[in-house]
């Protein structure tokens, strides 16, 4: 009887191991996927944030060229004239 009792307590330890292993098996899989998405996630994070910086910086630079452009027309009395013109067009074709 005594063997009966050992072999009968081992089995459910062999089928809780087993059940541990594969619990292990199915675990793994499953922090790779959910670290893999997290990853997909960061990554465009940082592509819209890239442009974001990207757009702010040519909104910028556009600024800055438009503060040299207008200093220089506000200096020459020529180009003055040619921009007022040019803006005076330029609204009259966007009222038509």
């Amino acid at each position: 009887m005594s063997s009966r009792e050992i072999s009968i307590d081992t089995a459910p330890a062999k089928r809780a191991h087993a059940a541990s292993g594969l619990r292990r098996v199915t675990l793994i899989p499953i922090i790779a996927g959910l670290l893999t998405a997290a990853s997909f996630l960061v990554l465009i994070y940082q592509e819209n944030r890239s442009v974001q910086y990207r757009i702010e910086a040519t909104e910028v630079w556009s600024a800055h060229q438009l503060k040299i452009v207008q200093s220089q027309i506000e200096e020459d009395p020529n180009l003055k004239a040619q921009y007022t013109e040019e803006q005076m067009c330029f609204a009259s074709a966007l009222r038509n």
